[in-house]
């Protein structure tokens, strides 16, 4: 089942629904689920999919000219069996034959990894632009073009001037699916379950269908991630061996980043790569969707020149996991030893890993909760403050920097008392300082005493309980 990707679904079928010809670009990092949104897409329309191999331009349009030819023939098995396709002599030719696609409506073409397709064909898209502004942009029809190299596809093949930006008709990135898409995937579990199978499996489809929602949360712990059999055990070395060299220095600088070594300077010294290379492998994570560099919000207090350094994280919380726990342990869950480092090791920090996964929750409500107008105003960027005096894991502002929104999560198993809002009030009146319009929010897991509603009333703080966030759309 597809969880989570009704706005993707709604931009292609909002295309398909458009005149005339349609073509366009799809990405995203690998397990983002692109495959299977393409074809839950395609469901009942007159499509061929068709996924692009490594191998030569001869052998990848034999098969496409026989994926034709069977979708010809598909209610003719004798036909189907007997005939032999006509083979294309080269890709222009073979762009032609998409009207033949039979069904009735626009006619679809996906060429799932067409990076693959690039290698033995670079000509592959000025083929493809010549033919789509003479002839395949007036037709009926649509070509989607499906990629997991984000990098290669945000940096050559949609620059304006390439010949894939020049002719495209929309795009569209895949990224992880927020709190509410990656919930489905474990519906019938209490709330804090599901929150910890998040935190260490994040937003990325193939992880969470790993997990089985029919077993026990630490079964699956055990077993789907400790497992030294289970695909997910050796997922980071795939991902990472089919996208870079120097495999090595990577899992030295993931391994240091998973144990909180954020800054430039912290990773340097765990990891004794060079700041000018470091640099370089960082932003190769990046590309990947793997690391991400955090800049506190601007308070609107002080030039953004004076703004504090970034930090670095791993923005995959699965990666975060790995490097971790399974990384440093290699050697004894090779050994089958998953209920010791469950017991010794993991079990103490799934409170920690739970509360970072509840702040990302509390953040993709106010996300949503922004795109429907339900907030005093409508921000233009969120994230989180820090300075040597004050810190706030959430704050959001307007493009002006005149209106804030600033909050604080609670991921305790009690409910927020008295004490707590008094020391949060505290902090909130610190700081507020000139002339800009502040509104609070304090988040809490577990919920509120009732004898903090009134002085949080009072003092025009809105509180949010985990409840409300896990139910509110």
């Amino acid at each position: 089942m597809l969880y989570g990707r009704q706005e993707e679904l709604s931009f292609l079928n909002n295309s398909y629904q458009s005149i005339g010809g349609q073509l366009l670009v799809l990405y995203g990092r690998r397990r983002t689920g692109k495959t299977a949104t393409l074809l839950q897409f395609a469901k009942g329309k007159p499509c061929a999919y068709f996924s692009c191999s490594e191998s030569t331009s001869r052998s990848q349009l034999a098969a496409l000219a026989t994926l034709l030819q069977q979708k010809k023939d598909a209610s003719n098995h004798q036909a189907l069996l007997l005939r032999r396709p006509k083979e294309f002599t080269d890709w222009g030719e073979a762009l032609t034959q998409i009207p033949e696609i039979p069904g009735k409506g626009k006619k679809i073409l996906i060429l799932d990894e067409f990076t693959n397709l690039l290698k033995s064909s670079p000509d592959f898209l000025h083929v493809l632009r010549d033919i789509w502004e003479t002839r395949l942009q007036y037709d009926n029809l649509m070509i989607i073009l499906c990629t997991s190299s984000v990098q290669l596809a945000e940096e050559e093949l949609l620059y304006p001037y390439s010949p894939l930006g020049e002719c495209a008709t929309g795009t569209l990135k895949m990224d992880a699916l927020d709190h509410y898409g990656s919930a489905a995937f474990f519906s019938s579990w209490a709330p804090g379950e599901r929150l910890t199978a998040l935190s260490l499996l994040g937003g990325i489809p193939y992880y969470l269908s790993s997990f089985d929602s029919d077993k026990p949360l630490e079964y699956n712990i055990k077993t789907r991630l400790l497992g030294k059999d289970s695909p997910l055990f050796r997922e980071p070395d795939h991902l990472l061996h089919s996208q870079l060299r120097e495999i090595s220095i990577y899992n030295a600088i993931l391994e240091a980043l998973a144990l909180g070594n954020c800054k430039l300077s912290q990773i340097y010294e765990k990891t004794g790569i060079g700041k000018s290379k470091l640099t370089v492998y960082l932003k190769n994570l990046s590309d990947l969707g793997l690391v991400g560099r955090e800049l506190p919000i601007h308070d609107g207090l002080r030039e953004p020149v004076y703004v504090p350094h970034g930090i670095y994280r791993l923005k995959d919380p699965f990666f975060r996991f790995w490097y971790a726990n399974v990384f440093p342990h290699r050697s004894l869950l090779e050994q089958g030893e998953a209920d010791l480092i469950y017991d010794k090791i993991l079990q103490p920090k799934l409170a920690e890993y739970s509360s970072d996964a509840f702040l990302h929750a509390c953040r993709d409500y106010l996300m949503r909760c922004n795109k429907s107008g339900k907030l005093p105003f409508a921000y233009t960027e969120i994230g989180g403050f820090w300075n040597k005096e004050e810190a706030f894991p959430i704050m959001a502002t307007d493009a002006k920097n005149t209106s804030f929104l600033v909050g604080e999560c609670f991921a305790s198993e009690r409910l927020l008392t008295l004490p707590y809002l008094n020391k949060t009030i505290a902090k909130f009146k610190a700081k507020k300082k000139g002339h800009q319009a502040y509104f609070y929010y304090i988040f809490s897991l577990s919920g509120f005493a009732e004898e903090v509603r009134q002085p949080a009333l009072r003092q025009g703080i809105e509180l949010i309980s985990g409840a409300q966030v896990f139910s509110a759309f």
